[in-house]
């Protein structure tokens, strides 16, 4: 199995995935050091004493069948040593349905992919009434999974991400153990989903959202930010964790609506600095992060007064926010009230 595993990678060609376009921008890398053991079926026997002799555990099936894949990679966390490699591979959503468009003659591929496929495999696996059914049906076979998916699967379990490659048919993620596991899944696969963000007094709040990313997006957002970065200390540039469906909701703030129940429950006022992740939170300098949790987070922030254009404007907008309402709330809040509604009449103040 050695030089099977070894021989994809070094010639895979691995991606940087721009969402934007749906298209990739390939480099090469080199891990013919990594000894890997291979791995038949989910089922197959593994132990420690297993793996002494190698670095590195080549799972040669697609993740797509594997009935309980957290459940999966939590094992496989427990027996793989600190700094062990785990390649995994599985058919992603996109190839998924370039396969069934192909396979299928004349119009038929689009009729069965858009309905009987994603009704099954994408909305009866995900729905709290039926997913227990579909799952018995199916016994886990041929899921529906996204590369944002499965690299939050992976994070989520312990793993940290080194890279991922695509085949013609099927995509390879390489990743090493690491030393701490989520202390709680944030699967966020239904259509209303509750996140974690760092509110006033840095309280973690649990705000209300539409779903606009794909299921684990969560676990994966350093991954992203680091890796992609961003153009005005905000919005992560060619973010691919978004479904299409999910851009146009976010353009025009359909997937905050939900939100209006945390203003009522009093945990965000109407207009205030966005309440963050801790990742993104941390993030920020230390001047900032003072500042930040002295006032209640907002629905409306003060960017969309400001229309700032790079990071350290984007701070400065949240500075200047943060210090006048702390002098004069009810004026402020007016204020920057009047002028986001101005800017997104006028012009064309959107989320992106």
């Amino acid at each position: 199995m050695e030089s099977i595993a070894l021989n994809f990678l070094k010639k895979s060609e691995f991606i940087e995935f721009k969402a934007a376009k749906n298209d990739y921008s390939f480099f090469q890398k080199d891990y013919s050091d990594i000894r890997f053991f291979e791995r038949q079926t989910p089922n197959s026997p593994l132990s420690k004493e297993t793996l002494k002799i190698y670095n590195g555990l080549y799972c040669d099936y697609k993740l797509n069948d594997v009935l309980d894949i957290d459940s999966h990679f939590d094992s496989m966390h427990s027996v793989l040593k600190s700094q062990n490699h785990l390649l995994i591979r599985f058919e992603p959503q996109n190839k998924r349905r370039k396969r069934l468009l192909k396979t299928i003659p004349f119009k038929l591929g689009k009729l069965y992919y858009y309905t009987f496929d994603f009704l099954a495999h994408r909305i009866f696996s995900r729905l709290a009434l039926t997913k227990n059914f579909y799952f018995r049906l199916s016994n886990g076979k041929n899921q529906v999974l996204s590369i944002p998916e499965v690299l939050g699967r992976v994070i989520a379990s312990g793993f940290e991400l080194i890279d991922f490659a695509s085949s013609d048919k099927e995509t390879y993620v390489l990743a090493i153990k690491g030393q701490r596991q989520a202390a709680k899944r944030n699967k966020s696969n239904g259509l209303l989903i509750n996140l974690h963000r760092v509110g006033y007094l840095e309280k973690r709040v649990n705000v209300l959202k539409f779903r606009t990313m794909r299921p684990y997006s969560e676990h994966i957002q350093e991954y992203v930010f680091v890796k992609n970065g961003t153009l005005d200390g905000d919005k992560i540039i060619n973010d691919f964790r978004i479904t299409g469906w999910g851009k146009i909701m976010r353009k025009y703030w359909v997937d905050e609506l939900p939100m209006i129940v945390n203003l009522l429950r009093g945990q965000i006022k109407l207009i205030g600095v966005r309440p963050l992740s801790e990742h993104k939170f941390y993030s920020y300098p230390k001047y900032l992060q003072k500042k930040r949790v002295k006032v209640k987070p907002g629905l409306l922030p003060p960017y969309y007064a400001d229309l700032p254009k790079t990071p350290e404007e984007f701070h400065k907008s949240e500075v200047e926010y943060t210090d006048a309402y702390l002098k004069s709330p009810i004026k402020t809040d007016i204020k920057y009230f009047f002028k986001i509604i101005r800017n997104i009449l006028l012009r064309g103040a959107r989320s992106k």
